[in-house]
């Protein structure tokens, strides 16, 4: 990276009506998914229930509501369904998101390409 990292956030999304109904902690787990966008990851975003309990201090109830508010309002989508299981040898997977406002294509050279987009009714 050249400098520091930014998140960025389109104003289309921002000035939503599905962003404007959602709850201050569903706005932190947003953040926090849109953190974890490194350009090239989109619908590969690990994020667990545990990470979102730990970084942004609720329980983990408040974390699987905010998860869903964001899939309701067409913001994320799941593309794995992560798994805890307590089998010996199993590891512990998160479940892999995609910010839905975040399109990435490839230009003639085959260098990756990331326009944002309104949020898809």
């Amino acid at each position: 990276m050249n400098g520091p990292g930014f998140i960025m956030l389109p104003y289309s999304t921002y000035d939503g009506p599905e962003f404007a109904a959602l709850k201050p902690i569903d706005v932190a787990v947003l953040v926090l998914l849109i953190r974890k966008h490194d350009g090239h990851n989109n619908g590969n975003i690990s994020l667990g229930l545990r990470e979102v309990v730990k970084r942004c201090h609720c329980s983990q109830m408040t974390a699987w509501r905010a998860l869903k508010n964001l899939e309701r309002a067409g913001l994320i989508s799941v593309t794995y369904k992560g798994h805890m299981v307590p089998e010996i040898g199993r590891p512990d997977v998160a479940t892999r998101w995609r910010l839905n406002f975040v399109n990435e294509t490839r230009n003639r050279k085959g260098h990756k390409v990331i326009r944002l987009r309104a949020v898809p009714k």
